[in-house]
Formats: C-alpha cells, structure tokens, sequence
C-alpha cells in the first residue's frame, strides 16, 4: 500500500486518489504541516520495514546468542532496541505491546504471528 501527498495537496490519499487524511489544520506553518503529510504518508511502507528489520533481528538475535553468552558480549542494549521497536510498531497497529511479528503479509494489515 503506498500512500502519498503528491495527489491532492493538504492531503493524504492512496494512489487512487482516496483521501486517508487532512494534514493541513495540525500545523500553522505549510513547511511543519508536509513535513508532517509526508510522515504520515510513509507510515505504512516505515511499518512494513520495521517489521522486516524486526524479523530478521530477532532471528540473529536467536542464532547469536550461545556465542554471545560464551563471549560475554552484553546484549542488554540491543534487546532494549528490540523490545522498544516491537512497542512502537505494535501500537502503531493497535496490538499488544511485544506482539511478535513474522514476515507473513505486511506491518499495515497488522497480522502478528
């Protein structure tokens, strides 16, 4: 699904011309408020990667970590990294927070595993 600020201006619409939302009245300066249309915009191709990255994170984390334990490599860190993408992308699908999330489908149809 792409959505896009190119169509109509002051709004987000799909590449069929439908309107998804009126970007205009949440900003008083035009440069703030298509900024905003543009991150709006991107939102469900920055879920759909988010969710690809979140994949293939957790699928290295899992491989890793006998080596990372015999190392003494501290992932505290990254799995903070990890725990605070699932957060984020599961919210903005409306799940529960640590959802878990498998490259079947896309992030915008919010299929967790």
């Amino acid at each position: 699904m792409r959505w896009t600020t190119e169509i109509e201006p002051g709004f987000v619409t799909d590449m069929h011309g439908y309107r998804i939302c009126d970007y205009k009245p949440w900003a008083h300066e035009k440069e703030s408020a298509d900024a905003r249309g543009r991150l709006i915009a991107a939102a469900p191709r920055l879920a759909d990667a988010l969710r690809a990255l979140l994949v293939e994170a957790e699928s290295l984390h899992e491989a890793y970590n006998d080596k990372r334990e015999r190392d003494g490599w501290d992932s505290e860190d990254e799995d903070d990294s990890l725990s605070e993408a699932r957060a984020a992308l599961a919210e903005a699908l409306g799940l529960t927070p640590n959802a878990e999330f498998t490259g079947a489908g896309t992030a915008s149809a919010g299929l967790p595993s």
